[in-house]
C-alpha cells in the first residue's frame, strides 16, 4: 500500500453530511481516474482498492458518480488512504465525524499554502459543502441548517473543534489582533506565529512606504504647479514691462530747448 495515497474530491461531497457521502468519495475518485483513461486494474493499484465488479455497467456507474459530483470551480479537499478507511471500517462518534469534516473544510481553504487567513463563517460554509458563506446563506435562507452546522454556531463549540484539530490533526491556529484567524496544516505554532507576525510587519512597512510615496508624489505635484504658476506670472510680467517701455519711448514729449529757431531776428543793420 502506498502511504502517499490521497482521495481528492470536491467540497460539495460534504453536503449534507460527511457520514452520508463517505462511501461516495472513493466512488468519485474511481470515476475520475476511469474518465482519465485508466483501466480498472490501474485504478485498483493507484487507489489501493478492489473493484469486485468490473463490468461495463459498474464502471459506467463510477463514471456517472464522478460526473454528477464534478464542478470545475468547486474547491477540492483530500483525505489520506489510512484516515479514510479508518472511518469506513470503524465506528466513530458524531463529534469525530464533525472534526473530520472541519479538517477537510480547512484543507479546501488552505490548499497548498503553508498557512491561510480565514474566519468562522467561511469554515462553517465549507463544512456545509458550500464554496462561500454567501452561497451558504443564499441556499439555506429560510430553510433548516444542516444538523452538524446548526450545533456549532457558537464560539464555544468552534473552539472545541479547533482544539481537537490541533491535538489530533496537527492543525495550528493563530489569531492575535487579527480579523479572523490563520490556520496551517504544515507549520508548528511557533513557526505559524513567526510567519504571521513577519508578514504583518512587512505589510505595515509596505503601507508606510506606500504612504510616503503618495505624500511625496502629492508634494512634487504641488511644487510643479507652483513653478508653473510662477513661470506664467514671470512671463506675463515681462510682456507688460516691454509694452509699457515701448509706449513710453514712442509717446514721450520732447523737452529739449530749441537753440536754432527758424524765426530768429535779423542782426543786419
Amino acid at each position: 500500500m502506498k502511504i502517499s495515497i490521497y482521495y481528492n474530491f470536491p467540497i460539495g461531497l460534504l453536503r449534507p453530511t460527511l457520514q452520508e457521502n463517505l462511501h461516495k468519495i472513493v466512488g468519485y475518485c474511481i470515476g475520475e481516474k476511469l474518465n482519465c483513461g485508466m483501466t480498472a486494474d490501474q485504478v485498483e493499484k493507484d487507489l489501493d482498492v478492489k473493484l469486485f465488479d468490473q463490468s461495463n455497467d459498474s464502471l459506467n456507474d463510477y463514471k456517472r458518480t464522478f460526473l454528477s459530483n464534478y464542478k470545475a470551480k468547486s474547491p477540492m479537499t483530500g483525505i489520506s488512504h489510512n484516515l479514510y478507511w479508518e472511518f469506513r471500517n470503524k465506528t466513530k462518534t458524531d463529534f469525530e465525524y464533525l472534526t473530520l469534516t472541519a479538517f477537510l473544510a480547512l484543507k479546501s481553504i488552505i490548499g497548498n499554502k503553508i498557512c491561510q487567513k480565514l474566519n468562522n463563517d467561511l469554515l462553517i460554509a465549507r463544512m456545509a459543502g458550500f464554496n462561500t458563506f454567501e452561497e451558504y446563506q443564499k441556499v439555506c435562507k429560510g430553510k433548516k441548517e444542516p444538523k452538524h452546522i446548526a450545533g456549532i454556531r457558537n464560539r464555544y463549540q468552534l473552539d472545541k473543534i479547533k482544539k481537537h484539530l490541533t491535538r489530533h490533526y496537527k492543525v495550528e491556529f493563530y489569531g492575535h489582533a487579527t480579523r479572523g484567524f490563520f490556520a496551517s496544516t504544515k507549520l508548528t505554532i511557533d513557526k505559524l506565529i513567526l510567519e504571521v507576525e513577519r508578514n504583518r510587519e512587512k505589510h505595515i512597512t509596505e503601507i508606510e512606504k506606500s504612504s510616503k510615496l503618495i505624500t511625496r508624489a502629492k508634494i512634487l505635484e504641488e511644487l510643479s504647479h507652483e513653478r508653473q504658476v510662477l513661470k506664467a506670472l514671470q512671463c506675463s510680467g515681462i510682456k507688460t514691462t516691454s509694452k509699457q517701455h515701448h509706449n513710453t519711448t514712442n509717446t514721450a514729449p520732447n523737452t529739449a530747448p530749441n537753440t536754432t529757431p527758424s524765426t530768429a531776428p535779423s542782426t543786419a543793420p
